[in-house]
């Protein structure tokens, strides 16, 4: 049983061998494909494109420029309008002053400056009126 196990594992041995070269042949030729269809892809993009216009074309090429330039503008004016709009409806809700960013910052940081300048006059003056 054991020689028949050694027979059957040496033919398949022998049998790997024939085929390695095979393989070895797929790997290279398919490494080739790959390195042909890189340096194609490479000699496309290296390749510069002539186009010419003609007067026909630069006229619906401008048509079509200020289709988007229009279609544009009624976008932003859209969104302007709707932010316009709930800006409205605050402020007729609630008619505060609303400060945002680098400026309520700056207001910020004076009153709190403001109240401690105030804090340290009145201190001051407490001791002087009731401490000397």
């Amino acid at each position: 049983m054991v020689s028949s196990l050694r027979y059957e594992l040496d033919a398949a041995v022998r049998k790997m061998n024939k085929a390695l070269p095979a393989f070895d042949a797929a790997v290279g030729s398919a490494s080739n494909i790959t390195d042909g269809i890189t340096r194609a892809i490479v000699k496309a993009q290296n390749t510069p494109i002539k186009v010419a216009l003609g007067e026909d074309d630069l006229k619906l090429l401008a048509s079509h420029r200020q289709t988007l330039i229009d279609a544009e503008t009624k976008l932003i004016q859209s969104a302007h309008d709707a932010h316009l709009n709930t800006l409205r409806r605050t402020l007729q809700r609630d008619p505060a002053i609303y400060l945002s960013g680098g400026l309520a910052t700056f207001i910020t940081w004076l009153f709190w400056i403001s109240l401690l300048v105030t804090l340290c006059l009145i201190i001051i003056g407490a001791i002087h009126l009731f401490g000397a």
